[in-house]
């Protein structure tokens, strides 16, 4: 019986143990600056080429994007980040 109850206890301590350092793990941020508020400031905007690195955290495959600074405002912080770069997808 003491054997047993002691099984329990252990299981039980497991499950708190993996259920604490999952919340741990969840509250990290996976993406590496999300807001795009590190780095030079961008002014009005400043439009990054496919292949650069400069954008802190983020690296440009194809076409280009323009990192939005004072051109309009963000949602969150004080930078965004235009998908369609310059000139746009209009050109």
């Amino acid at each position: 019986m003491m054997k047993s109850t002691m099984c329990v206890s252990a299981a039980l301590a497991g499950i708190l143990l993996a259920g604490f350092s999952s919340l741990a793990l969840a509250n990290q941020n996976l993406v590496v600056n999300g807001s795009f508020e590190a780095g030079p400031d961008p002014g009005s905007f400043t439009t990054f080429k496919q292949g650069e690195k400069s954008l802190h955290g983020w690296y440009i495959g194809k076409g280009s994007v323009d990192l939005v600074g004072s051109y309009f405002p963000s949602s969150d912080g004080q930078r965004s980040l235009d998908l369609d770069g310059s000139p746009g997808a209009g050109r």
